[in-house]
Parts: structure tokens; C-alpha cells; sequence
């Protein structure tokens, strides 16, 4: 059963692992927010978890620490996780191209 079948059916209980919770908190956040190629529109207040910057840049975790020590990508928790801003990671890629 995908998202959109799911959120349509109000009998439906989910059974969650705690560890999907920030993944499913995304799926919320950015439901119904693509563009004319499917691909997800975040807006610039959507903070973006360490794990898409990492597949973002294709770079390990440790990278991005690296980068948050230096200065080069500034991060901030929530509820003990790194999170980006998306105006941040933008301006890092276009720096990189």
C-alpha cells in the first residue's frame, strides 16, 4: 500500500519503528509537494535531514561533520539530529558547479 492509499483509508492503523519516525515526519512535511516531474518541492523553512545531504553530495557522514567543523555547511539539532537549511546546501552546490 503506498502513501496516498494509506492516507485515504481512515480505518488504517500504522505500526511504525521508532527509527522511521523522521523519515515518515518527511513524507508528511512534503506530501503533495512535487513538481511537473514528480521530483519532491521542499521549501526554503523544510529542514533538511544529514542523510539526504549526504546523498545530496554523495559524501559520507563524516564528510558532513567535517564540513559543519570547518564552517563550510552550518547544521542545527532536532531533537538530538543534524538537520541543514535548504538555502544552505543550495548555495554549497552552486558554489561546487
Amino acid at each position: 500500500m503506498d502513501f496516498d492509499q494509506l492516507i485515504q483509508d481512515s480505518g488504517s492503523f500504522i505500526l511504525i519503528k521508532s527509527q522511521d519516525i523522521p523519515k515518515l515526519a518527511e513524507i508528511i512535511a512534503t506530501y503533495g509537494k512535487s513538481d511537473q516531474h514528480g521530483s519532491v518541492v521542499k521549501d526554503h523553512k523544510t529542514p533538511i535531514p544529514q542523510s539526504e545531504v549526504m546523498r545530496r553530495f554523495n559524501k559520507t557522514r563524516q564528510t558532513i561533520v567535517r564540513w559543519r567543523k570547518k564552517g563550510i555547511l552550518k547544521g542545527f539539532l532536532i531533537g538530538g539530529r543534524i538537520y541543514f537549511h535548504l538555502e544552505d546546501i543550495e548555495a554549497l552546490q552552486q558554489m561546487n558547479h
